[in-house]
């Protein structure tokens, strides 16, 4: 770090003294769970230069678009290395900001919106800066780079934003690091993320006045809640809570920073963690304070169903394997995802079966069996990515299977109409066709059956989708969209079925069968 000037100042670790552990890191496996402005995206510029110039490795530098790539090469990565005579000199000639020669070794940049442009370059070393903002199935695929590497590094990095996904599903695959502070006083170690959610981010009573915050404005201090003893945020320690973990975890939020701004200041704040608890207490954001200024997932008691809420539906009865007046839906993915629904008063009732095998036309041919056993009248099937085998479905059942496709430009119910080759389609709004399953989950409009073991995946799945509500910072204006944090194909089956029942016109209780 001796070689790195940042604002035309000598790198120093004052006032970010939590740093230390990360510069220290050399583990080729690495998540940083993060607060906005904590120094990470500098660490990872110093990381991708300390690895160019003295492994002389190719070090790929993703970003989730095209434009944050300009902005980023131009002002982050150029100044760093323009400020440092040092690094000035061991950059070679570059053609465009996405490709930078270093010593031996190169760092290229990339958005991970063009697939093609993401599959171009092996690497050695994998950077994926704001990993919540990019789509998972691209972040998979750019990590098939580093299958020829030697070494196969990789940094993940990204201020989080829903529980279990992006970086905070990473991070939980970690060892899991934590910044803990030693209380002079009693000798206990605290963690002030941890004491922050137990004392403020409570769901019942989120603005508790208990605090590890003491005495007038101005004159604040850091204090231990067990002893009272002033804490110092210098003086902390990375412990992990899974050591025998192989993949380091890091978890910065701004309780750990003694920087306060100018505005804190003139606001009467001379700590960060006072600033920190005043701006919890009046925010109408807590997504964004929880987010940007703890480093912590956050979800809105609407964001979805949960696994409470799917077992509250739980009857007494079991899965039959026939049905009479049924409807079904089918997803692609993995296999084929069904779930058929009975409109009767009993309930809900679902049988699980695992169809995993190679997508092929005699794996569809197994859904004729669905049809006939459980008499169903409507069906609707996810019509990619193997559109000519349900083409070939709905074409056995004419009538009675529609293919779905989602449009965002579709607004109210599901349009059906026939396509050129006349089959039939279904065009749905994947935001509002998500909002109406989960509302008739949520007001217990359905029933599902007694537990067993078979329905476990169906219900982890109905759990991976989650919706997620964005104000635009210029307009204001607030959008929902439904983002998947893991294999969510049973959650589109079962509201493929919901869209099949509507088009039966169907408004009674239903009975489900889920068959995976």
């Amino acid at each position: 770090m001796a070689r790195r000037l940042i604002d035309g100042e000598p790198f120093a670790f004052a006032g970010h003294e939590y740093l230390r552990g990360l510069y220290a890191d050399e583990s080729p496996g690495m998540v940083i769970r993060k607060a906005a402005q904590m120094g990470a995206s500098e660490y990872a510029i110093s990381r991708a230069l300390h690895f160019a110039i003295l492994r002389g490795g190719r070090t790929v530098y993703f970003f989730p678009s095209d434009h944050d790539v300009g902005e980023f090469s131009r002002d982050r990565f150029a100044p760093a290395v323009e400020e440092s005579p040092y690094l000035k000199a061991l950059v070679r000639d570059t053609d465009t900001a996405g490709l930078k020669q270093i010593g031996k070794g190169s760092i290229y940049f990339r958005g991970t919106r063009s697939r093609t442009r993401m599959k171009s370059v092996p690497a050695d070393f994998l950077i994926f800066d704001e990993l919540d903002e990019m789509i998972p199935a691209n972040v998979s695929l750019a990590e098939k780079r580093l299958g020829h590497s030697e070494w196969g590094w990789s940094l993940r990095l990204s201020t989080p934003s829903l529980p279990e996904y992006g970086v905070d599903a990473a991070f939980g695959e970690t060892d899991q690091r934590h910044w803990l502070l030693r209380c002079p006083g009693c000798g206990r170690w605290r963690c002030l993320e941890d004491e922050f959610l137990e004392h403020h981010g409570s769901p019942q009573d989120p603005r508790q006045e208990i605090c590890f915050i003491k005495g007038e404005p101005g004159s604040e201090r850091l204090v231990c809640l067990g002893c009272g003893a002033t804490l110092n945020p210098a003086h902390g320690r990375w412990v992990a809570k899974h050591p025998e973990r192989p993949t380091h975890g890091y978890h910065l939020s701004k309780f750990q920073s003694q920087i306060v701004s100018q505005q804190e200041r003139e606001q009467g704040h001379h700590t960060k963690p006072s600033a920190l608890l005043a701006e919890w207490r009046t925010t109408r954001f807590p997504e964004e304070f929880f987010n940007s200024e703890v480093g912590l997932p956050y979800l809105a008691a609407e964001g979805g169903l949960t696994e409470q809420e799917l077992l509250a539906l739980e009857g007494v009865y079991g899965q039959p394997d026939f049905g009479k007046g049924c409807v079904m839906g089918v997803d692609q993915g993995n296999g084929l995802h069904v779930v058929v629904k009975e409109p009767t008063g009993s309930g809900l009732v679902c049988t699980v079966r695992i169809h995993n095998e190679p997508m092929t036309d005699a794996v569809f041919s197994h859904l004729d069996h669905f049809m006939a056993n459980y008499d169903v009248r409507a069906c609707v099937i996810d019509a990619l990515p193997n559109t000519h085998a349900a083409r070939a479905f709905s074409r056995r059942f004419p009538g009675r299977v529609w293919m779905a496709f989602y449009s965002s430009t579709q607004k109210g119910g599901a349009a059906w109409s026939y396509d050129q080759e006349g089959s039939p389609v279904v065009s749905i709004n994947r935001t509002e066709a998500l909002d109406a399953w989960r509302d008739v989950h949520k007001l217990q409009q359905r029933r599902l059956p007694r537990d067993t073991n078979e329905l476990a995946e169906y219900r982890r799945q109905m759990t991976n989708v989650l919706r997620k509500v964005e104000e635009d910072p210029v307009s204001g204006e607030r959008r929902a969209r439904w983002i998947k944090r893991g294999p969510d194909h049973f959650a589109h089956a079962d509201s493929y079925a919901e869209i099949a029942l509507g088009q039966q016109g169907g408004r009674s209780r239903v009975s489900v069968l889920v068959v995976g």
